[in-house]
């Protein structure tokens, strides 16, 4: 298992990522300012919220459906639709 620790803003997180060979997990925890009115805060640019999260990164969803209807000797129906909502 490989640990790495990088402080990088958001181009290079968009690099980073994209240039991942093989389905992985990473563990992200991103520290961004809040959103808040100037006039009157004393807290303006004072807050920030940092999320902890882990993500499944660099895998295909109809690749990965594919295989696993093929493991587990499935027939494939499987077709992905548009998105719904708004």
């Amino acid at each position: 298992m490989i640990k790495e620790t990088k402080v990088i803003n958001h181009q290079e997180m968009e690099i980073l990522l994209n240039n991942v060979e093989k389905p992985t997990f990473v563990h992200l925890v991103t520290n961004t300012k809040v959103r808040m009115n100037k006039k009157g805060n004393p807290y303006h640019d004072q807050v920030r919220k940092e999320l902890r999260s882990n993500f499944y990164i660099g895998c295909e969803f109809i690749k990965r459906v594919r295989k696993t209807y093929e493991n587990e000797g499935i027939e494939e129906t499987f077709e992905v639709e548009g998105l719904k909502g708004k």
